[in-house]
């Protein structure tokens, strides 16, 4: 998962969303080799748990007319911890796009959850959503619609066609993550909505709703 900064969020609506896979080369993953495994190794020993798999990051995209087109790159969960803590990050091109589910019950409130501990951001409180992996990838392009629908059912139990789907996107930029969001509505009344998504929901995420 990934944290959400309060400072210099910014978001706007989409009607489409395109992200592309390219085979464009991190130069910052060839020039810290060395360092970023030094980091993992301290981050395994802090995070036991911590597995070293493929993710998928942008490293150029474009808004146009509520389209967003995105080329999106192949590294891994090390490179990219290490890269998040850089002081100089955000100097890059590079940011975190992921799918993210912005769920409302039947009177209007959010579903949030805090990420259990042993997890990447534990503590946090954010919605439901995951960073784009190789199974989000189909042909040439990132399924950013199977990713919403499979993080949203691993982390809350709920699954796409319980709920209503509203048109588009939302996109929120928030230095470097990028979420791409669906809004969902539940014909569960907030309490419910919660109780429901906590008993079935994956250990990483407590579950709980706020007013919007």
């Amino acid at each position: 998962m990934v944290q959400l900064e309060a400072r210099q969020i910014d978001h706007l609506r989409l009607t489409r969303c395109t992200l592309r896979v390219s085979d464009w080369r991190w130069p910052l993953a060839a020039r810290y080799v060395d360092e970023s495994a030094r980091n993992w190794q301290r981050a395994k020993e802090r995070n036991p748990g911590f597995f070293n798999g493929t993710v998928y990051l942008s490293h150029d995209y474009a808004i146009e007319d509520g389209h967003l087109v995105g080329s999106m790159f192949q590294t891994d969960f090390q490179t990219m911890l290490y890269w998040r803590a850089l002081p100089f990050a955000d100097s890059d091109t590079v940011r975190e796009v992921f799918g993210s589910s912005l769920i409302r019950s039947a009177e209007g409130h959010l579903l949030f959850g805090r990420q259990a501990p042993g997890q990447l951001n534990s503590g946090l409180i954010y919605p439901p959503s995951g960073v784009i992996d190789s199974g989000d990838v189909v042909g040439d392009a990132i399924n950013i619609d199977g990713n919403i629908t499979r993080e949203l059912r691993e982390e809350t139990g709920l699954s796409a066609a319980e709920l209503q789907r509203m048109p588009g996107y939302i996109a929120a930029f928030a230095g470097l993550p990028v979420a791409i969001g669906v809004e969902w509505r539940s014909p569960l009344p907030a309490v419910h909505c919660a109780s429901r998504s906590s008993r079935s929901c994956t250990a990483s995420l407590r579950l709980n709703s706020t007013t919007s």
